[in-house]
């Protein structure tokens, strides 16, 4: 639909089919529309550079038997990785769509679980799943001891907005509520991962 507007603002400046006052704002009009369309163009094209990147990662035996696995899906599924880089809003969130989708290719996450990554990713605003990554590094000598199972937060305005962000769109778990309260009164509180939230911290960042 939207390639047509150029056409539209075309046929109305031909021909004095528009009102001599209302020619110069069509004009600037299209002049902004096309100043747009190559901005998002030129975002698009390096979001799809460095998804890329993180592909090409894999081996060519690695990619080529991945696409035999699609098979007959191989087409729409690259369309749904192009609407998607289209639709997300940042380079990182680019990257770690790129680093996600290459563990798919090596077989580490299947077709399912990647669509919902994807749609957590397009959803999420991205200093969130950062700080998530960051809590995570920063706390993992305390979560390994833990056997993996708890991520401890630090409570603070902020934080518990995103962490409150992060477990409705199901990355995080809370506690049970006795663990939590102990937790929170050492100004703490921890965390579970979903299969989700693990599968992006191992193999998104």
């Amino acid at each position: 639909m939207t390639e047509l507007i150029p056409m539209a603002m075309d046929y109305f400046l031909q021909d004095n089919k528009l009102p001599e006052l209302a020619t110069p704002v069509a004009t600037i009009g299209k002049s902004i529309y096309e100043k747009i369309t190559s901005i998002k163009q030129n975002r698009f094209n390096d979001k799809l550079y460095i998804f890329l990147t993180e592909t090409a990662k894999a081996t060519d035996k690695e990619r080529i038997q991945f696409l035999e696995r699609l098979g007959g899906d191989n087409k729409k599924f690259w369309e749904d990785v192009l609407v998607h880089l289209d639709n997300i809003d940042s380079q990182e969130k680019a990257a770690i769509t790129g680093k996600l989708s290459h563990a798919l290719i090596l077989k580490y996450i299947d077709l399912d679980k990647i669509f919902r990554l994807n749609l957590i990713i397009k959803n999420t605003y991205v200093k969130d799943l950062v700080f998530l990554h960051e809590n995570y590094s920063k706390n993992q000598n305390e979560i390994e001891k833990a056997n993996n199972k708890f991520l401890p937060f630090d409570i603070d305005g902020e934080s518990k907005t995103i962490i409150h962000n992060l477990v409705n769109i199901g990355l995080l778990r809370s506690q049970s509520t006795g663990m939590l309260q102990h937790a929170m009164e050492r100004s703490r509180a921890g965390y579970s991962k979903t299969e989700l939230g693990a599968l992006l911290l191992k193999y998104g960042f």
